[in-house]
């Protein structure tokens, strides 16, 4: 063989190897330029739904900003929040709330229209931003849309079920702010939505902003209040029909420095929002014991939270709070609604009958207003039942409501649990829970709610009877 068919047979093979590596570097260019690009995608996308992500929504909100500003259109933001996800999710499991959130990312990006991008947020939060032809009534007009494709049920494996949600829009204006500003604008609409019943949405304004920052003071000041011990007590009496006194309710009063009185029903789930619920309990039980030395042999009824009853130690520190004021637990009554009841139910049960078991005795709130089984009634260490003051207000309007209340007090009575009607503040009300069999009352009629001392006097110029019950066995 000749050197030139050599040379010539080198080349070639060479040069194929050549062609070899150069074919598989672009491969793998190739590969690499298409992970980067899935890389990119799964970066910017939420892998169950396949919708934008946070990151890839603040992205748009930024660009739709500049444009905003270049083209003087406006933007819009809407906020959307499963309303009852967390209870199929809770009930049936992931899986099953997966594909509850599919369907939901489904129906919004088939009702947003063109010019429009919705995005997932977090678990069960939606955005969507709209940006040709926007309007407050167009961005009203799609999150009515969104309420009405929520409140169809979703058919799901375990069947049909209606999940619902609430919705907060901000419209940009002629003002030009941070992207994320929106964002929170929106958010904050929602969280008012929610708040006002769920199932609705609100458009952001300026008295929003106002009330947060309200709120937000509100908090503290209430926290900084609890710490020094500036709330009061209150005392309503429970009385039998003929008078005699049988018991009192504690209820707890704040007087903010600058605001004036501040309802219970607005600083308490302050204090739950807060973490300070722990705080104000301990606050309520200790004054509401001390003070309740005051009326030896009349039970002081305290309210509680699910919040109070599920922490750790609860019952012990009850306890102890008890004890170290020289109080009985006797004297002491644990006031609940039936909500608390199926709130951990478990957890809330062993609580009870631990606090039953150490002489506190149990009484039920707002009774009737809650779940329609009474199957819970017998399970749980319940000595007293409170008929809740919208029977009270129904008595003699119809003759369903008053055989209704007649029911629930034979009910209570078989049971062997005492019962109270409370908001009473008529005679002629009065007059019906009588012929109705209810014994004891709670409400203006006999006295409004009175500071410790004041209560003190109102005891002992009446006839008193202790409200005692044997305690019963729990099944």
């Amino acid at each position: 063989m000749g050197i030139l068919p050599a040379l010539l047979a080198l080349l070639a093979t060479m040069l194929g190897a050549t062609l070899a590596l150069y074919v598989r570097a672009r491969k793998a260019r190739r590969n690499l330029e298409e992970s980067e690009k899935t890389s990119a995608y799964q970066a910017r996308h939420d892998a169950l739904t396949g919708l934008p992500n946070r990151m890839s929504f603040e992205e748009l909100l930024m660009q739709a900003v500049i444009q905003s500003a270049r083209t003087r259109e406006p933007f819009a933001i809407l906020c959307i929040d499963l309303d009852r996800f967390k209870e199929i999710n809770d009930a049936f499991g992931h899986h099953i709330g997966d594909e509850a959130l599919q369907m939901a990312a489904a129906g919004i990006a088939s009702r947003i229209g063109d010019g429009a991008t919705c995005a997932r947020l977090d678990g069960d939060g939606f955005a969507v931003l709209l940006q040709t032809g926007v309007t407050e009534p167009a961005a009203a007009r799609v999150a009515e849309s969104m309420l009405s494709l929520f409140e169809q049920p979703f058919e799901l494996r375990i069947g049909p079920r209606i999940i619902g949600c609430s919705v907060g829009v901000a419209v940009s204006g002629a003002d030009l702010f941070e992207p994320l500003e929106m964002l929170r604008r929106a958010d904050l609409a929602l969280f008012r939505a929610k708040s006002e019943g769920r199932g609705c949405y609100r458009i952001f304004d300026d008295a929003m902003d106002r009330e947060l920052k309200t709120l937000r003071m509100m908090r503290d000041d209430l926290r900084a209040d609890i710490a020094v011990g500036r709330l009061t007590m209150a005392y309503q009496p429970q009385v039998r029909l003929s008078g005699e006194v049988v018991g009192v309710e504690a209820l707890v009063r704040w007087t903010h420095a600058t605001m004036g009185t501040v309802s219970p029903s607005t600083f308490v789930p302050l204090a739950e929002e807060t973490g300070s619920i722990h705080a104000l309990g301990d606050f309520t039980l200790r004054q509401a014991a001390t003070d309740g030395l005051r009326w030896p042999g009349v039970k002081t009824a305290v309210n509680v939270s699910a919040t109070q009853l599920q922490s750790p130690g609860y019952v012990e520190r009850v306890r102890a709070i008890v004890a170290d004021v020289g109080a009985h637990p006797n004297d002491i009554e644990i006031e609940l609604t039936e909500g608390v009841l199926f709130s951990n139910e478990q957890q809330v049960y062993n609580a009870l009958m631990a606090l039953h078991d150490a002489g506190f005795s149990i009484a039920l709130d707002d009774f009737g207003t809650g779940y329609s089984s009474l199957s819970y009634l017998p399970r749980f260490p319940i000595d007293k039942i409170k008929i809740d003051r919208s029977f009270v207000m129904e008595l003699g309007h119809d003759k369903k409501s008053d055989a209704l209340f007649s029911v629930i007090v034979h009910l209570a009575q078989t049971l062997g649990m005492r019962v109270i009607a409370e908001g009473v503040e008529t005679q002629e009300q009065w007059l019906r829970l009588s012929a109705a069999g209810c014994p004891k009352i709670q409400g203006f009629i006999a006295s409004k709610p009175l500071p410790a001392r004041e209560a003190e006097a109102y005891i002992r110029s009446h006839v008193t009877t202790p409200d005692r019950c044997e305690a019963r066995s729990a099944g």
